[in-house]
């Protein structure tokens, strides 16, 4: 009986709970104010460009710390998103980077960035995280991204000023000059899938807080070699996907890469020579462009003796005296085993008056004379 009144009590408990956590996700759900033309689920507000604007944060409840704007279809117009310079911010959640994404219309959607497009709207607005996704660009001006800025938040769990640009078609397929030169705060630039035929060669020059570059599955097959100049931040790359035209020139990054020790974590593959084709530009870069030995790096002056190893001088005259001194020794013991075995033939042949050490002729030998044999029968002595 005590255990059953145990058991119902245990299950009201667990019934009071369960209606307290309904209780408060229903007062959360009622005092969510969600914008026309936005849905609102796990902390994300999405909102249809087509619908929703204008657009101010005042219509959001909670505040609109995740943010994604999608089928845009024209320009992108800061004067359609007013008051965003005040949003409040210091009720964000610290588990979740402020971020704000815009998408194309999909199937063919066209996006256009100008000078107006975040200025001055989003001027005072801090994002982490800040992303643009499908579509085609059917007009870019370098300075588009001005008065938007990402930057990365120390007090997230995750912190990462994340600038990315995935499957997004730009005019004549080439990154707009000066466009990424207001964002010298990013420290994470993703841009994918883009038909990028080229990367160049000033696209990084204001961004001296890169750490991660990711340029996966663009039509480019070099990088210029005056890519990383000034960025002493930067630690990882990425570039998957890419056809690689393997020439030792055109490989310099990898040897960057090394020097600075930096990571690629994405594969990178040969598509010219065909010789190459498939293979790794690791392997290339190994087989093709090898230096061979660095005999100049140490404190004392080195030879290369055919990319095998390296000597000093130092070592050669010692290894020269080496050699000398076994010949030497050699000879010396050459000379005296032949002096030694000379004396032993000298001592074996005796002098002529020795007991028994003479010889006798063989004409004058005597039947009867020491050492000599009796003459034949019928001859005389002296035969």
């Amino acid at each position: 009986m005590k255990g059953q009144t145990t058991v119902r009590t245990a299950a009201a408990a667990t019934a009071v709970v369960a209606l307290l956590l309904v209780t408060l996700h229903l007062d959360k759900a009622a005092s969510t104010t969600i914008p026309s033309g936005c849905l609102y689920s796990s902390g994300v507000f999405t909102c249809d460009y087509r619908f929703c604007t204008p657009l101010e944060p005042s219509m959001f409840d909670p505040a609109p710390q995740r943010l994604v704007i999608y089928n845009i279809d024209g320009g992108m117009n800061a004067s359609l998103f007013p008051s965003w310079n005040t949003m409040n911010s210091t009720d964000f959640d610290s588990n979740y980077d402020a971020s704000l994404t815009l998408s194309c219309l999909q199937g063919g959607g066209l996006m256009e960035l100008t000078s107006a497009s975040f200025d001055p709207g989003f001027q005072q607005l801090r994002r982490a995280k800040f992303g643009i996704q499908g579509g085609k660009m059917s007009a870019v001006q370098g300075n588009a991204f001005t008065g938007f800025t990402v930057r990365r938040n120390p007090n997230s769990v995750n912190p990462r000023g994340e600038l990315s640009i995935i499957d997004v078609e730009f005019p004549s397929d080439t990154f707009p000059t000066g466009l990424l030169s207001s964002q010298a705060s990013v420290t994470t630039l993703t841009l994918h899938k883009s038909g990028l035929n080229t990367v160049p060669a000033d696209f990084l020059t204001h961004m001296t807080n890169l750490t991660t570059l990711s340029l996966d599955f663009n039509g480019f097959t070099e990088l210029p070699s005056t890519l990383f100049a000034g960025l002493s931040a930067l630690t990882t790359l990425n570039a998957g996907g890419i056809h690689w035209d393997c020439t030792c020139e055109k490989l310099w990054w990898i040897d960057y890469v090394a020097k600075h020790s930096m990571r690629i974590t994405s594969e990178m593959l040969c598509y010219q020579p065909l010789s190459y084709y498939g293979q790794r530009t690791t392997m290339y870069h190994n087989n093709a462009c090898g230096k061979g030995l660095q005999c100049d790096e140490g404190s004392l002056p080195a030879v290369n003796l055919g990319d095998v190893t390296c000597l000093t001088y130092l070592q050669i005259f010692i290894y020269t005296l080496a050699v000398l001194g076994f010949f030497g020794m050699s000879v010396v013991a050459g000379c005296w085993f032949q002096t030694r075995r000379q004396l032993k033939r000298n001592g074996a042949g005796g002098g002529g008056g020795g007991k028994g050490g003479g010889f006798t002729p063989r004409r004058n030998r005597v039947g009867g004379a020491p050492g000599g044999r009796a003459a034949p029968p019928g001859t005389k002595a002296g035969w």
